[in-house]
Formats: C-alpha cells, sequence, structure tokens
C-alpha cells in the first residue's frame, strides 16, 4: 500500500500521524480538536493489527476505530461522508426543499408543482427529453471544472429549478453533497468569497476547516449551487457602473475554484453580460480551463399547464394568455377546477386580480418588504404614468430609482416607520429594493430596466389614463395608447380604456 498518498488524505483532514504505533503496514492517525479525541488504524484486508495498538489508543483517550483501504477512491470517499455527514446534509436539504414547497403552496394558494421547463442550452433549442434537471445533473458528475449559468426572466423559474435541482442531486446522486445558497436571503452578501465563508460556517462543523471543503468542492464532491446571482450584479451595478470589471471582482474567486473537477452553478435573471466579449476574456484569460454551459430557461408552454378545455375558453374569449405566460399565473388557473375556472373566465379581470396580488405577496415574503399589496400597486402605478409621460420604456436604474422616489416619496417615508429602528432603511435602499421588483426586469444589451412584459406594463398605463388628466392624456404616444389597449384585451367591457 502506498502510505504516502494515505497521509497526504488523513493529514488534509486534520490528522496527526501516529509514529510510535505504526509500521509499514498498519498507520495510525489521530485527531484531536475540542473535547473530540479519536484515531483511525489503517491497514490493507490481509493486515491484522496487533490488539494492543488499540488498547494503548484507548487507554489514552481516543475513540478507535479500524479501517481497510481497498483503494484511495475508497478512503477519500470513507473519510468524507465520515466528516461531511452528506446522508445528515442532504437531509438538511430535503427537509429545506419541503420547507419551499410549502412556502410557495401557503404563498400562492395553489399547491406546489413543479412543470419541466423548456430551455436552450448554449444558445440552441435542447430538443432531447432530458429535461433541465437530469441535464444539469449530468454536468456534475462529468470530469473536468464547469461553471454553470441558468438565467430566465423574472418569475420563469430560477428559483424553483434551482431547488429542484437540489432535491434531485439528494435524492439521486449519493455521492454528491451539494452547497446551495439563496443571496437574495443574505441582503449583506456582496462578495462572494465572504458568501462561501458564511456557507462553510453554516453548513458544516466546526472541525472542518475552510481548505478542506474547498478541496472537495475542486474534488467535485461538493457542487455549489449559488441562486440569485443576479442580487450580486445589482450590488456592484448600484455602485454607479455597469462595466464588466466590477463584475469581474465577483467572478474571481469563483475562477479561483474552478479547477479539477469543480462544478458551480450560478442562477439569475438574463443580463448580456455573460454573453459579452468581456466575459468570454475573463474565461480565456482565467488561468484554470474550465468549461461553460448557459441555459436559458424559455417562457412557460401553455400547453405544459393547461388543459386542452382551459385553453379553448381562454381563446374563445380572445384572452391574451401569451402576454402573461407566469409560472404564477399559470399555476393559479391551473389549480381551478374546471366549474370555478368557468365561472372566472367570465370576469377575466379577476384572473389578472390574483396574479397581481400573488406577484405582490411573494415580494413582501422574498425581499423582506413591508409595504402592502395595494400600495406596491400604486407605487408602479405611479412609475408607468411616469414612464407614459416621458415616452419611455425602460431606463437606467438610477433614474428609475429616481422617479419611484419622486413619485412616492409618502409612502416610502411612511413605509420607513414600519421597520425597527436598528433594521430602518433609507429611502435610497428602499427605492433600491423596489427597481429589484418582480415587476420589472432588465431589458436590453445595455441593462436598462422596465416592467417585466407589456402586458404588465399595458395594463399600469390603462390604469393610469384613468387618473391623468385629459391634458395629459391627449399627449399620450400611440405606443403607449396601444400596449394598454392590448392589455387590456383581457378586461370586461366595463373597464376598457376608452
Amino acid at each position: 500500500m502506498n502510505f504516502k498518498e494515505v497521509d497526504a488524505i488523513y493529514t488534509r483532514y486534520g490528522y496527526d500521524i501516529k509514529e510510535s504505533l505504526s509500521n509499514e503496514e498498519v498507520r495510525v492517525y489521530t485527531l484531536s480538536k475540542g473535547v473530540y479525541y479519536g484515531a483511525d488504524i489503517v491497514s490493507n484486508e490481509k493486515t491484522k493489527v496487533d490488539s494492543s495498538t488499540q488498547k494503548t489508543l484507548s487507554k489514552n483517550g481516543y475513540a478507535c476505530r479500524e479501517v481497510k483501504v481497498n483503494s484511495i477512491k475508497e478512503l477519500e470517499d470513507f473519510l468524507f461522508e465520515s466528516f461531511f455527514h452528506s446522508s445528515q446534509l442532504k437531509e438538511r436539504l430535503s427537509n429545506k426543499y419541503n420547507r419551499f414547497k410549502k412556502g410557495q403552496s401557503e404563498l400562492l394558494k395553489v399547491s406546489y408543482e413543479y412543470i419541466p421547463v423548456s430551455y436552450l442550452l448554449d444558445n440552441e433549442e435542447y430538443r432531447s427529453k432530458t429535461n433541465i434537471i437530469e441535464n444539469v445533473c449530468s454536468k456534475l458528475i462529468e470530469d473536468g471544472p464547469q461553471l454553470i449559468i441558468l438565467e430566465a426572466a423574472a418569475g420563469y423559474g430560477k428559483t424553483c429549478t434551482s431547488f429542484e435541482l437540489v432535491s434531485h442531486i439528494s435524492l439521486n446522486k449519493k455521492q454528491l453533497a451539494p452547497i446551495f445558497t439563496e443571496l437574495s436571503r443574505d441582503r449583506r452578501a456582496a462578495i462572494f468569497k465572504h458568501i462561501l465563508q458564511d456557507v462553510i460556517v453554516n453548513e458544516f462543523h466546526s472541525l472542518l476547516d475552510e481548505k478542506l471543503v474547498i478541496h472537495e468542492i475542486q474534488s467535485g464532491r461538493i457542487p455549489l449551487i449559488i441562486d440569485g446571482f443576479d442580487e450580486l450584479l445589482s450590488k456592484e451595478q448600484d455602485k454607479g457602473t455597469n462595466e464588466f470589471d466590477q463584475i469581474e471582482t465577483m467572478l474571481s474567486t469563483i475562477g479561483q475554484l474552478l479547477k479539477d473537477n469543480a462544478k458551480i452553478v450560478l442562477t439569475g435573471r438574463k443580463t448580456a453580460i455573460f454573453a459579452g466579449d468581456s466575459f468570454q476574456s475573463w474565461i480565456d484569460n482565467n488561468p484554470n480551463e474550465f468549461k461553460v454551459s448557459r441555459y436559458l430557461i424559455n417562457p412557460p408552454r401553455i400547453a405544459d399547464w393547461l388543459g386542452e378545455d382551459k385553453i379553448k375558453q381562454i381563446e374563445e374569449r380572445g384572452i391574451p394568455i401569451k402576454d402573461i405566460a407566469n409560472p404564477v399565473l399559470l399555476a393559479f388557473i391551473r389549480s381551478l377546477s374546471d366549474k370555478s375556472f368557468s365561472e372566472i373566465v367570465i370576469s377575466p379581470e379577476r384572473i389578472v386580480e390574483k396574479y397581481f396580488n400573488a406577484i405582490l405577496d411573494r415580494e413582501q415574503e422574498r425581499q423582506e418588504l413591508l409595504i402592502e399589496t395595494d400600495q406596491q400597486l400604486i407605487i408602479f402605478e405611479n412609475l408607468a404614468i411616469a414612464m407614459m409621460e416621458l415616452d419611455i420604456t425602460s431606463e437606467s436604474k438610477d433614474w428609475i430609482k429616481l422617479l419611484i422616489e419622486e413619485n412616492n416619496l409618502e409612502i416610502l417615508e411612511s413605509t420607513k416607520k414600519l421597520y425597527s429602528i436598528s433594521s430602518r432603511p433609507t429611502i435610497d435602499v428602499l427605492t433600491n429594493t423596489l427597481s429589484n421588483h418582480a415587476l420589472l426586469d432588465r431589458r436590453g444589451s445595455n441593462e436598462q430596466i422596465g416592467f417585466i412584459n407589456d402586458f404588465i406594463f399595458g395594463t399600469f398605463i390603462g390604469q393610469g389614463i384613468l387618473k391623468i388628466s385629459d391634458e395629459k392624456a391627449a399627449k399620450i404616444s400611440s405606443h403607449m395608447l396601444e400596449l394598454a389597449s392590448t392589455a387590456y384585451q383581457f378586461q370586461t367591457k366595463e373597464n376598457i380604456v376608452d
């Protein structure tokens, strides 16, 4: 047996070699951390260990175990399981997934169900029967380092896909113990290196140091799944620039990790950054060679969510369902019984109302936003009116924040008082949070911000037209009127904008 390799593995895990009890056929390794004293007596299957060795160790207070080594890989798997408690970690992840399902069901008032999404892989439609979860998982066990990017518009299922990925690994990939973190849950997170350090502390016990965890990340046994990477992007861009060098600072730690068999999965809103020349130059100039796989989650396909009868009723009423093909709305419609759906489809604005309420309720929880749904609606209606009067469909993040502040200062000031003094946000922090709202999204290659789709924007424009003066209404561009007219096809005649 090559004990040099065995020595290296045990030393990595913090053990000391007990030279006085070791020989050419048996190695003794001791671990003394805190109140725990452990000893491994290592040999191959054919070697008989002298019983006096264990007696000596036990007498000195060590909890002993005899380890028979058939291969280096088997030993690495054994120690990984022993220290990382991968079965316990997976149980924790499974519980986290179940809590997520329960939370989604309670939040949306429908039973949570993940509908497989269609997607592009490296800008090509993926036509295999393999769904995105299985496809990504297959990459986690390939040889070589990989950066895997999952992108989608807001509300198209990035977080749900992340949780499904974690659940699938926990149930089907026994050799992997993933780290999963949601960046939207940690508003203090600003640098990936700090996030990784916090996750190591939270996920693993004190016997494991950062170097060991990083080694296992690079071995491929611990894939990193980072949901909401766009949260970091927006924070960097809030500093006053959209330049790639700000993003490169965050990516540097990821680049350092991507060696051997490391697998890192990032999810975020669709952005031009990962498709640009700067990102490709960063990859080319990185000292580590790694593969990049980019997945783009497509808008939901109506036929995957709704039965033929519901689709037929929607089409017969001329409801532009494709304009609001959002999982939140589709999940609501899918959950309705045929009778309930037939009743509600007569007044389609009730579906719209439910759709908005579901999104706004979810934002209160997701962003820890203490603004009631009716107040949120006022804020975004005011934003739409301002954009309509300026005849713009998108603008820079700073400009959107300014429009939100100027037109909703009273609401923002009263909202501040709802928070405790210790966690009270500034107006700038509140407007920044609202600029990251699910009703908004980044649009175009210049990363400007606008409403997530024309239906949402048009609905708010229509509501705004009813509230502004005739003089202002007369100056509205034909494009804005068209957006409102199209969106209000989903409304009853009583609500149609003249």
